[in-house]
């Protein structure tokens, strides 16, 4: 019933002398869909109206029934001499296209196709799109320069340095074409093209060949007069060519269009010429023939959206873009781990779910912050068949006004400029005039009825709920954009304003309405892709969750750079972008902002981890825990990488008592570091000298802040020397940073941005902006008893053997009395069984390569060195295997009873 369909297109085209040719591209993989281009005849002698319908009729038929509006846009490769930049034909006196002078092309297809004004169309010379198409996907991909020639109706060039066309400067003719430059009698477009070829023939026969083709038919049969045209060919391109190749010092000839077909009959004449002149050249044939161009003008409209802010300023951030297709190895690392359900179980497109619309009549389409309710709306609109009577209402116009929402949402935001508010205790419905929602109805008179935008859920509680979701890294790279605001606003705050009003107010609330309209939603869609969605109905998403929590899940990573950060991350895990300066954190495990993966059909779709929450707490935490800690995963996994980096500030958290009264949250910030990797200087700052002077050290504190000057902070903090599996213990209100050169792996609770720096070392944010210092709030959580040797006594934990058998032990690394979790690591040869004894296991490859993790229930999956999963208590027993080479070490944080 539900087609998947890609929704990220980019048109191709290749225009020639004789044809239109296209395909469909996937934005994402660049890739024609289908596999192979249409190809339309053309006449191109004939008039500009007819020309032009010509055209019009080739792309109608590539489109394929596709809507224009879900094309990004419209790259094409077009024969010069042509004003690429503006869209005007110039050509002029060579037998094509001659009716179409001075034509603004880019307006005539605009207007033809009924495309809107703002429609990215872009073109360049046919010969460079066919270069560019073989160097992103072909052969000339390996080679630093190449001059490609295109031999057909005409002759086309292009010279390419390293991925960039070269069409200017002393190495290469103007514009980068050699089409125009003199031979013999005449000029090159008429001596190396298809009909210099035929006309040599007909001159040396005095007889006609129809077509190259018929000519390489003849050589293929040895004709004593098509063999020598072939030659000939050979020879004198090869005299043309090599003043060109040794003026660029081309590493590479490649070689495209119809003629290059009858390289075996010229290919050794060419061959022989440019050996006579000294140049070992490789000369190549284009493995993609006609999709080469065709990639390569799709490629135009990918790079001007990268480089366009209106286009691509949805996100601001380095890191990629969730793929539609997981295209990632999983024998390493994975930063996309999914969780495989059967086929046909996720579908993509917005096209994909106009049936499901259609058949319901009347839906409501609810959804998160941050998504991009108007390009929605005009997708759906775009897609539902012509002729029904379609009416839909948006939520917007519901919300209170931004003045009485203001109001709303200022207690909870604390002092202007804090870095911190209170968690909000309000519904969703307080946002909205109550009078408005209960005053919505369907129209029966419509034929489709939808009420769409976020809260559309609070209205009617009987049509079916279409819940649009996205994960909180893309809505973060969003606010960073400026391209989303916060709920019931238009306004654009700093993003450290926006973060706080998400954190303390919108995700609370909507949190809240999630979960209420939770048995109400037919469908989720994964809205991080605008042009790409997937969606899954809901009730093949409750089997998926309750599966993984009655067996193991591992949640999406992501990771961000920072001040400190440092370069393990960047070195040491595959898929993270190399170009980044750092990479501060991993969010391995930190529930809030983390997503599920989901895989059926090769297609990827990610919601939020609040489902699993909201739907299966007991069977994750285990009964003896769901109550204490609700909806709220406690533990979290994170890795900070100074690694070549920084220190990170002298911070502390706040008490559990601080925490709940200043900022709403049920349970603190208490730490520990586990020292993953260790450079040989590594080390972590941690408890107080055993002579600290509170007065004393809050000034030198507060004079480093206002005179910017640095502080010998170990005076006052004690520095410890780290190792690989070290455990520093850092309850509430423990002075603590994390020196250079080590990578941690926190094992922490749950709660992650209450961090109190009190000395930041004097440095900028990477945006180089002062960090936020904290003194006043850290001196009202400080512990000064924590010093001297009891630091040493209670605040490095000390590992004991606490169970054995054969070919595996159990240390137990104790944790702190503030702590509510605990640590065992398991150190094995072969495997080890372990019973989750009714509570959650969260669990990482410390030492070894490979694990294999098989539960009681019979799911099995292999994790690699780094990566964090969890053992919901509802799996009960689950053996590790050891699968890598030498010994394997895993750490198990835990709930305490």
């Amino acid at each position: 019933m539900f087609k998947h369909l890609y929704m990220m297109y980019i048109l191709g085209l290749d225009i020639g002398g004789t044809h239109i040719s296209g395909g469909l591209t996937d934005a994402c993989s660049g890739y024609i869909l289908g596999g192979s281009p249409i190809s339309c005849p053309i006449r191109a002698a004939d008039n500009e109206k007819s020309i032009l319908a010509e055209w019009v009729n080739g792309i109608i038929k590539i489109l394929g029934g596709i809507s224009t509006g879900s094309l990004q846009g419209m790259g094409i490769a077009m024969p010069g001499p042509f004003d690429y930049e503006n869209g005007i034909s110039l050509i002029k006196g060579l037998s094509k296209y001659e009716a179409l002078y001075g034509v603004n092309v880019r307006n005539e297809l605009k207007n033809r196709l009924q495309l809107r004004d703002d429609f990215p169309v872009y073109f360049e010379n046919d010969a460079v799109c066919f270069v560019m198409g073989e160097y992103a996907y072909g052969r000339a991909k390996s080679f630093s320069k190449v001059l490609a020639v295109t031999l057909g109706t005409g002759t086309g060039s292009a010279f390419l340095q390293n991925g960039q066309p070269v069409k200017s400067g002393k190495t290469v003719p103007a514009g980068g074409m050699i089409y125009h430059l003199p031979y013999q009698n005449g000029i090159a477009d008429d001596r190396f093209s298809a009909r210099g070829l035929l006309q040599d023939y007909e001159k040396l026969s005095c007889r006609k060949a129809d077509n190259v083709q018929r000519l390489y038919e003849l050589a293929e049969r040895e004709e004593t007069i098509a063999v020598k045209v072939f030659a000939d060919f050979g020879k004198d391109f090869g005299k043309f060519l090599v003043p060109l190749l040794k003026s660029f010092e081309a590493e590479c000839l490649l070689l495209g269009g119809n003629v290059s077909h009858a390289f075996p009959f010229f290919g050794k004449a060419l061959k022989e010429t440019l050996d006579q002149n000294q140049l070992t050249l490789k000369i190549v044939l284009s493995e993609l023939k006609e999709k080469a161009a065709i990639l390569g003008a799709a490629s135009l409209v990918k790079k001007k959206l990268k480089k366009d802010p209106a286009n691509t300023g949805f996100r601001k951030t380095k890191e990629r873009l969730l793929p539609l297709k997981k295209d990632n190895p999983d024998n390493q690392y994975d930063i996309y781990p999914v969780f495989h359900l059967p086929d046909h179980s996720i579908y993509t497109g917005i096209n994909s779910l106009i049936n499901y619309i259609i058949e319901q009549k009347t839906v409501i389409i609810d959804g998160y912050a941050g998504i991009f309710w108007e390009k929605l709306k005009q997708d759906i609109k775009n897609y539902l068949p012509a002729g029904l009577k379609i009416n839909m209402q948006d939520t917007n116009e519901w919300f209170l006004s931004e003045t009485e929402i203001e109001k709303l949402v200022t207690p909870y935001l604390g002092e202007k400029d804090a870095v911190w508010g209170t968690k909000c205790d309000r519904t969703l419905s307080d946002f909205f005039d109550h009078h408005k929602i209960a005053s919505y109805s369907p129209d029966p008179a419509s034929d489709i009825n939808i009420l769409i935008g976020t809260g559309a859920a609070l209205s009617s509680r009987e049509a079916s709920v279409i819940y649009f979701d996205l994960p909180k890294n893309e809505l973060q790279y969003r606010m960073r954009a400026g391209r989303i605001f916060n709920l019931g606003t238009d306004k654009i705050s700093n993003q450290a304003e926006m973060y706080k009003r998400s954190y303390f107010v919108d995700w609370v609330v909507l949190n809240r309405h999630k979960k209420d309209i939770l048995k109400r939603i037919k469908i989720v869609a994964d809205s991080q892709r605008p042009d790409a969605i997937t969606w899954i109905f809901f009730n093949d998403l409750e089997n998926a969750l309750q599966k993984m929590s009655e067996n193991i899940f591992r949640v999406r990573p992501w990771f961000e750079p920072g001040a400190w950060g440092g370069q393990w991350i960047k070195k040491n895990i595959p898929g993270v972008n190399r170009e980044e300066v750092n990479y501060a954190w991993s969010f391995e495990l930190i529930t809030p902002e983390n997503g599920l993966l989901l895989e059926s059909n090769e297609l990827m779709l990610e919601i939020s981890f609040d489902f699993m929450m909201f739907l299966h707490n007991r069977d994750v935490l285990g009964e003896k825990h769901a109550d204490r800690f609700g909806d709220e995963f406690p533990i979290r996994f994170d890795f900070l990488d100074t690694v070549r980096g920084g220190n990170l500030s002298i911070q502390c958290h706040p008490s559990l008592n601080y925490i709940r009264e200043n900022f709403g949250e049920c349970f603190t910030q208490d730490e520990t570091y586990y020292i993953l990797e260790a450079d040989k200087a590594s080390g972590v700052y941690l408890g107080f000298q055993e002579d600290i002077d509170p007065v004393s050290f809050r000034k030198e504190l507060e004079d480093s802040y206002n005179k910017k000057v640095e502080v010998d902070i170990t005076r006052f903090v004690q520095y410890h020397p780290s190792k690989r599996h070290d455990l520093f213990l850092i309850p509430n209100g423990t002075i603590h940073s994390a020196g250079k050169g080590n990578l941690v792996l926190e094992i922490s609770a749950t709660p992650y941005i209450f961090t109190f720096k009190m000395y930041d070392w004097l440095r900028l944010d990477l945006n180089g902006e002062p960090r936020p210092i904290n003194i006043e709030r850290a001196f009202h959580n400080l512990h000064f008893d924590r010093k001297g040797e009891r630091v040493k006594e209670e605040l490095i934990s000390q590992p004991y053997l606490l169970n054995e058998g054969e070919g595996w032990k159990c240390d137990h690394l104790p944790t702190h009395p503030a702590h509510f979790y605990d640590i065992h690591r398991y150190e094995f040869e072969d495997k080890v069984e372990i019973d989750t004894n009714g509570s959650c296991h969260v669990l990482m490859l410390v030492e070894g390569s490979l694990i294999l993790v098989a539960t009681k229930n019979g799911f099995r999956q292999r994790f690699h060195y780094a990566e964090t999963f969890v053992i919901p208590a509802a799996a009960e027993s689950y053996l590790l295997i050891n699968e890598g080479a030498g010994k394997a070490k895993v750490v198990k944080a835990f709930l305490k009873d």
